[in-house]
């Protein structure tokens, strides 16, 4: 918010793959990263196209790597990164550099299921925002949506990037609205799966809705309270729009 804040000038170089049979797993941590770093205002994501160093031919450390060719471009930081597929199980490495110093300042190591890459880079874009900024990065954050689907409306979950799409219902109904409870593992919604528009909440690990509030007319607009012991809505159980105020699990309204 300051008038004199400048974004943080950073270069994030593709990921090198060590051995065979997965290139695409490098393409979508590279592709993640760049993201992360792209969509946060306090960061200046370089064009790849400026660069002026070759990262193919550069190494992974310090010593192998030219930071006047980096500060050349305007490069404050530089995030290097490798991966090594063997079967479904993915191995990456992540490093940050800042070019002034030409100093590593972070150096981190994931492995785990392919599918999981992604959230690999995820985590370390938040590990270079928790260094630079001494707090916490949102990039493993999900979000909760409504898609359209032919017979009415759906809920998803996705990662903050729109990837690893998930659905949260699939009950052929028109399902709105959705919040998430404060545990981030349940989300309370909207849904006219008993023609009315009643409040629900579900896991996204599985398993039918849980009702929540069914009165006569609308049921709509839960929000849980900061806590996690309240959920705020609207009602019109009077004929007219009210807010409302009951327990997390529906009662004492």
């Amino acid at each position: 918010g300051s008038p004199d804040f400048k974004p943080y000038p950073i270069a994030v170089t593709a990921v090198r793959e060590l051995g065979t049979g997965g290139p695409k797993v490098a393409d979508q941590i590279t592709e993640a990263l760049r993201f992360d770093f792209d969509v946060m205002q306090m960061f200046k994501l370089l064009d790849p196209k400026s660069y002026l160093a070759d990262p193919s031919k550069e190494g992974m450390t310090a010593p192998s790597i030219k930071f006047s060719d980096w500060s050349s471009v305007g490069a404050d930081g530089l995030v290097k990164a490798t991966s090594q597929v063997q079967g479904n199980t993915v191995k990456t490495e992540f490093r940050f550099f800042e070019v002034g110093s030409g100093k590593e300042q972070l150096k981190k190591s994931y492995e785990g299921p392919a599918e999981q890459a992604r959230k690999f880079a995820h985590k370390f874009a938040n590990e270079v925002v928790l260094f630079l900024t001494s707090q916490k990065g949102p990039f493993v954050s999900q979000i909760v949506a409504v898609k359209k689907t032919k017979t009415g409306r759906e809920l998803t979950v996705m990662d903050m990037d729109g990837k690893n799409r998930k659905a949260v219902t699939e009950n052929g109904s028109i399902n709105l609205l959705p919040s998430w409870a404060r545990n981030g593992r349940d989300v309370l919604f909207t849904s006219y799966i008993r023609h009315n528009p009643n409040v629900y909440s579900i896991s996204l690990s599985g398993g039918a809705p849980k009702l929540l509030s069914g009165e006569r007319g609308l049921n709509t607009g839960a929000v849980m309270s900061p806590d996690g012991s309240k959920v705020a809505l609207t009602l019109s159980r009077d004929g007219n729009s009210e807010i409302y105020v009951m327990n997390a699990d529906g009662t004492n309204l």
